[in-house]
């Protein structure tokens, strides 16, 4: 179904994670003034991100190259607005004009 560098890269990824005590993956109690450095060394983040990768990869490649289909940003449709300053920002929302017609 998929390239077979797809299935060799999981099934690598995955017996390196099975040789590993499963203690290691245990997630981190939060703490900000170390969070930054957990996200880099802590094995539950590391698999999380092999995760995700491969999900988005795999993803990708079922919906572009068996379904012909093409990705888009979702986050430029989408006529939300969001801050990362919060209250009393002075960021101001950018205006997008669809062109898609509504049915009638």
């Amino acid at each position: 179904m998929f390239d077979s560098h797809f299935e060799a890269a999981i099934l690598r990824d995955d017996a390196s994670y099975r040789l590993q005590e499963r203690s290691l993956f245990s997630m981190p109690v939060y703490n900000p003034s170390t969070h930054y450095i957990d996200l880099t060394r802590n094995k539950y983040f590391h698999a999380l991100l092999t995760l995700r990768h491969y999900v988005r990869a795999v993803s990708d490649y079922y919906f572009s190259v068996m379904h012909e289909g093409r990705n888009i940003d979702l986050f430029m449709l989408t006529p939300s607005i969001s801050s990362p300053m919060g209250a009393g920002s002075d960021s101001e929302a950018i205006a997008i004009k669809s062109s898609v017609k509504k049915p009638d």
